[in-house]
This record gives C-alpha cells, sequence and structure tokens, in this order.
C-alpha cells in the first residue's frame, strides 16, 4: 500500500512537471539592469535575469553597509514597473519621499507617478512610518507580505531590509535566530503557494566569513534563497561609484565563478566599461 501511494505521488509529479519543462531553469522574468539588452550583460550572468515565468523566485541581495544595495534592488524594480507588472516595497528605513525620488533617478525619469500611471503599473511604497515605526512582530511583517501578495495582487515584492525587521525581536541570540528560520521557512512557502517574486536586502556578518555566509544572522536565510547576489565595492573601478555583483547562489541556473562589474551614477546602475566590460577575476567563488 505504502509503495502504491509513492507510485502515485510520482505520477503526480509528472503532471506537474510537465507544466514546467518548457520554464524549469529559465529565471528571465524581469531584467536586473535595464541598460543592458534582454540577454545580455548583467542579466545573461545572473541567468537572464530574474523571475520565473509562471513560478517563484526568492532573491537576497546583500553586502556592507552603504555599498549600494539599495539602489541596486531598485534598479532591479525598473523592469517589471516599465512592464506594468503590480510592484511592492517594503522599506524600513527610508522615507517614501526618498524612495519615490531614488526610483526617478533609477528609471532616469522625472514625474515618477505620471510616467508608472502611462506604464500602466501599480507602485504600493509601505515604509517604516506607515507600517508603525518598528512596532510589529515578525509574524505580523509575514501577514503584510501576505496581504501584498493575496490582496493587493503583487508581482513583485521588495522588502529592505531583513535586519531592520528582525532587530525588532530582542529575544537573545538563540531565540532571534530561530525566529529568523521561522519567519524565512513561512516566507519562503508563501512564495511558492503564489509563485511571485520577492527581493530582500540583508548586511552582512562582522568578521572573515566569505560567499552567503556572510549574511547576517541565521543561516536559514541562505537556505530560503533561489538566487543569491553579493554587492561589493570595485577597488579596480577607474570611476566613482563602481560595484562588482557576485552572484554566490542560484538554484535554477549556472552560476559564473567571477563577478560582474556595475558602476553606481546618481542613482542608476549601468554596465561598467573597462579592460574587460563588466567581468572581474578578483572576485571568485
Amino acid at each position: 500500500m505504502g509503495f502504491l501511494k509513492e507510485v502515485q505521488a510520482l505520477s503526480s509529479y509528472h503532471k506537474l512537471a510537465e507544466k514546467q519543462r518548457d520554464t524549469f531553469g529559465i529565471t528571465d522574468l524581469y531584467r536586473a539592469d535595464i541598460n543592458s539588452v534582454k540577454g545580455q550583460g548583467l542579466n545573461d550572468y545572473i541567468g537572464g535575469g530574474y523571475g520565473r515565468p509562471g513560478n517563484y523566485e526568492i532573491v537576497i541581495l546583500f553586502g556592507d553597509t552603504g555599498i549600494g544595495k539599495s539602489t541596486v534592488a531598485l534598479n532591479m524594480l525598473c523592469d517589471p514597473i516599465l512592464k506594468g507588472a503590480k510592484v511592492g516595497m517594503m522599506i524600513l528605513e527610508d522615507e517614501g519621499a526618498d524612495v519615490y525620488l531614488r526610483m526617478e533617478a533609477a528609471l532616469g525619469r522625472t514625474n515618477f507617478a505620471e510616467y508608472v500611471l502611462k506604464r500602466g503599473a501599480d507602485i504600493q511604497i509601505a515604509t517604516d512610518k506607515e507600517l508603525g515605526r518598528g512596532e510589529w512582530t515578525l509574524e505580523g511583517a509575514l501577514e503584510y507580505l501576505e496581504w501584498m501578495f493575496l490582496e493587493r495582487d503583487r508581482d513583485v515584492v521588495l522588502l529592505d531590509h531583513l535586519q531592520f525587521l528582525f532587530e525588532t525581536v530582542s529575544i537573545g541570540q538563540e531565540g532571534e535566530w530561530r525566529s529568523q528560520q521561522v519567519f524565512m521557512r513561512k516566507l519562503n512557502q508563501l512564495i511558492k503557494d503564489v509563485k511571485k517574486t520577492v527581493i530582500l536586502v540583508s548586511h552582512t556578518n562582522k568578521g572573515d566569513s566569505k560567499g552567503s555566509s556572510r549574511i547576517r544572522g541565521s543561516s536559514g536565510i541562505a537556505a530560503a534563497a533561489s538566487k543569491i547576489l553579493e554587492v561589493q565595492e570595485n577597488e579596480n573601478s577607474s570611476v566613482p561609484g563602481g560595484i562588482t555583483i557576485t552572484m554566490r547562489k542560484s538554484r535554477f541556473t549556472a552560476r559564473p565563478n567571477y563577478g560582474y562589474n556595475m558602476v553606481l551614477r546618481k542613482g542608476k546602475m549601468i554596465p561598467a566599461t573597462g579592460d574587460v566590460p563588466g567581468v572581474s577575476s578578483s572576485f571568485g567563488f
């Protein structure tokens, strides 16, 4: 009887897999860099872009404080906006007006609201002020994210940043890590259920850790992600604002053994130029 149940389960998985076969391993729903064409530049480096057609994706951006993670994240939202998607932002550090201006810079457009309406996009910005100045629980944050996806029908949601949320839980290191693991497991299940995309921004640990182990907090944060991108300063950049984006994890696509160089200029992310455009051999795995 037990064997029969296993056969039946395998058969049901086969039917589900048939529906996903054509898009499995494809993460090109949205361009991460609107200044490069689809399938080239940074988009090609991270597997075609990010987001899986008809399926889920959890993207984590992490790096040191002040390196430009939030700027990269907002630039990654440009393509969904240009495509008329429903975008949600849970911004826990900046004021709403600041986010508005930064999105204008990323898109290279003034009068962001009018531009968005013409594109047919629907954007919802929730800041720490609207959410209660840190007076929430992790469960409350999950409920809000669930509301964004299920009630507001968001296609993509940005949460910036995780540590600002986790720091509201002052229950000791062991209890805090456990809470983070539970939060990420429940978030992971939510994203799988709704088959949408979430971008999470995270700070780094202090010390000599490398790769995704530098993500501050519980190991469950990295475990839940399907794609992890580290943002670092490009010390070899000939211009200010040079960064290197290194893919530290990719569940559905190949993971290159080098980093990709970009430049952050006036809030916009643009491809770097140099001896070898975009490629850095100094950030291996």
